[in-house]
């Protein structure tokens, strides 16, 4: 990937400047980068995110309705890009079981209500939240806590699924 002064301009909300050119190393570009990013954009600090994964696991079964799962996630904090994988086939009485993903505050935020029949829980990796677009994050979470898993229709009677991501706090 190339990151050019443009990039830089953007991030900081800041005017591109044609007659500033980067050392032939582009150590200071990348520096650049790294201090505006830290400064933030848009008023989101990016510094005062994190990682997350986390696993569902319904192998020995997984009843209808909200089970928290996961690290807690601070308040203020917008789930920027998620991903998940199947590692084992999600099973059902029927198949007809749904999941959805998110933060407490936004629980369809990373994955809304999907049936497991449905490709997207299929074993392999998964998009979740495509990443950083913050008008696609999730919701601010209002206070702490652990991401939601939302099982319906039918208990889950199998399966393992590893959700991981990033998160900003914006508050």
């Amino acid at each position: 990937m190339t990151i050019t002064k443009w990039d830089i301009a953007q991030v900081r909300g800041t005017a591109f400047d044609e007659s500033v050119r980067p050392d032939p190393s582009g150590k200071e570009m990348i520096d650049d980068l790294i201090d505006a990013v830290n400064a933030g954009a848009g008023g989101v600090d990016f510094a005062s995110g994190g990682k997350f994964r986390a696993t569902i696991d319904a192998t020995e079964g997984l009843a209808i309705g909200a089970h928290p799962f996961g690290p807690d996630l601070p308040a203020d904090a917008r789930v920027v890009f998620a991903g998940y994988e199947t590692v084992t086939t999600l099973a059902s009485a029927t198949t007809a079981a749904t999941i959805k993903l998110g933060p407490a505050s936004d629980d369809d935020g990373i994955k809304a209500a999907t049936v497991i029949s449905d490709g997207t829980w299929a074993v392999g990796p998964h998009n979740g939240l495509p990443g950083w677009a913050l008008t696609a994050a999730t919701d601010k979470t209002t206070v702490a806590g652990k991401l939601v898993a939302t099982v319906a229709v039918e208990d889950l009677t199998d399966g393992l699924v590893i959700v991981f991501g990033d998160y900003a706090v914006t508050g």
